[in-house]
């Protein structure tokens, strides 16, 4: 664990524990055996260790686990272009939130709708189409048809 790191969950450590002691929850017994009981949970496959220690850094590094976010796993310029598609593949994107730098600082659901919708909706993008591109959408399922020249393509969206 990095020090920064460490040193944060100690301070939010010894925040949560100022409010487990403060006096509006004296009431509630449970919260030091519900502190205990996580700390004897497994969690993951980390070596425990067995000094009895109470101290909120050794809480921290045996308890404390990374989150690993959905994004930055698909970086742009290197995995993929700036328009997503993959670098060396032909007729393939990635369009989803692992080609995002950063969060967007909040559930990232609808960024990732949105992204793929206008990907969906974009069909010049995603296909590669010469020239302009002319269709026919609506909402719901339907079928919709994009005109190229002579060829049609049919594709069923949900709008």
């Amino acid at each position: 664990m990095e020090p920064e790191d460490l040193q944060t969950c100690v301070e939010g450590m010894k925040t949560i524990d100022r409010v487990i002691e403060s006096k509006e929850f004296s009431k509630f017994e449970w919260v030091a055996d519900l502190m205990a009981l996580s700390a004897s949970l497994i969690i993951d496959n980390r070596e425990r260790h067995d000094d009895d220690s109470t101290s909120l850094e050794r809480y921290c590094r045996d308890l404390v686990l990374t989150i690993w976010h959905f994004h930055g796993g698909c970086q742009v310029g290197r995995v993929v272009d700036d328009e997503k598609k993959v670098l060396g593949v032909d007729a393939l994107r990635v369009i989803d939130g692992s080609t995002f730098i950063f969060s967007p600082g909040t559930n990232s659901q609808a960024t990732v709708m949105k992204l793929g919708r206008r990907r969906t909706f974009s069909p010049q993008l995603i296909l590669n189409l010469p020239g302009p591109v002319h269709g026919r959408f609506s909402s719901g399922f339907n079928w919709n048809v994009i005109s190229v020249g002579t060829r049609e393509l049919r594709y069923k969206t949900r709008g």
